[in-house]
């Protein structure tokens, strides 16, 4: 369910979190994301006072804001020869959608880069009581008695910590798709009348995206178009879905055939590279955006995923819709040998 963000840890962070980790001084550190790169917020030296160090990282959450927290524990790590550490992710359900996704996807991040080892415990919490010294000790309590979880609970847990639970912000009445991960976002009438039509016969090509700011599923475009002028509609900066009914004429029948495109931009072909957010989202909500076409009873022929333009050929998509038949080559007699031949 989770999909690995591509953010990586500054220099700077990473730095920091080695000298810590050698020295011993320094309580924690709290980190955010900034220009799709993990940065250090803030550094707190706290005491040695291991329980009154954790009602410190209070202070530094703010309601609505996600963020992670790097916390030294008094135990050392064998392995490294340093000290083990708690990665603390508070990630709120106030927080956007999209914040929430990120934040989440990218927590493991820490562990590729600085060492599973190094973390004893990973605490996900939404409010702020889930941290602190009650926090912790709660957590730990769940910890020693919680049995083993189930295939589903292990799947509610994974939606919990990717902040899809309960979301129910969807007007009552209004049409919703489900992505990849779990998040529900509200369809606007436009697309679902503009797919509608798409499947009735009316014009043949429907772009949609994501208003990442408002959470929606939104039309971008509704015209008709023909298959040689297809890749002009591609955006060269922005991530798409596109449908597109092809009307053709093979091997003297008529045929409508659907297809489903996904472009995202990635600087390849005079496009330029979507940002790290966009491409997560949109990639997880492939499937979503599918079924608002097939909830009108429809199929699709083809999907194509393109980074440009010019990865959209007209040769292809036929080749791939009505593929070319096998030639069965022929086998030759070989020769017989030389002692077999009637002289």
């Amino acid at each position: 369910m989770s999909h690995s963000s591509g953010i990586e840890l500054s220099t700077d962070l990473i730095n920091k979190f080695k000298d810590m980790n050698s020295s011993g001084n320094g309580r924690f550190i709290q980190a955010t994301i900034v220009d799709e790169t993990i940065n250090i917020k803030a550094i707190e030296q706290g005491t040695s006072d291991f329980d009154a160090d954790l009602d410190l990282v209070l202070k530094y959450l703010v309601e609505g804001e996600p963020s992670y927290i790097l916390f030294r524990t008094e135990t050392r790590d064998d392995i490294t020869n340093g000290y083990k550490w708690l990665l603390l992710a508070y990630i709120p359900d106030r927080a956007k959608v999209r914040m929430k996704m990120l934040y989440s996807s990218t927590k493991a991040r820490f562990r590729t880069t600085l060492g599973g080892s190094t973390f004893l415990y990973e605490i996900h919490g939404t409010v702020f009581s889930d941290f602190g010294k009650s926090g912790y000790e709660a957590f730990l309590r769940h910890e020693m008695s919680a049995p083993p979880l189930t295939e589903e609970e292990e799947e509610r847990e994974k939606e919990i910590e990717l902040g899809v639970s309960g979301l129910g912000a969807v007007p009552t009445g209004m049409a919703t798709v489900t992505a990849s991960n779990g998040v529900a976002f509200p369809v606007d009438e436009e697309v679902i009348n503009a797919v509608k039509e798409l499947c009735d016969g009316g014009n043949n090509y429907v772009q949609i995206g994501i208003d990442i700011d408002n959470e929606r599923i939104v039309l971008q475009a509704q015209k008709s178009v023909e298959i040689d002028h297809l890749g002009e509609e591609v955006p060269l900066t922005l991530p798409a879905f596109h449908f597109y009914r092809w009307d053709h004429e093979y091997e003297g029948q008529q045929m409508s055939k659907i297809i489903y495109i996904f472009s995202c931009p990635d600087g390849s072909g005079n496009t330029k590279s979507a940002p790290v957010k966009q491409r997560m989202l949109y990639s997880t909500s492939k499937g979503a955006v599918e079924s608002v076409l097939t909830g009108n009873g429809k199929e699709v022929d083809l999907k194509l995923e393109i980074n440009a333009p010019k990865d959209l050929s007209v040769n292809d998509i036929q080749d791939k819709i009505h593929p070319p038949p096998v030639q069965e080559k022929k086998m030759f007699a070989r020769p017989k040998p030389k002692f077999c031949r009637k002289k």
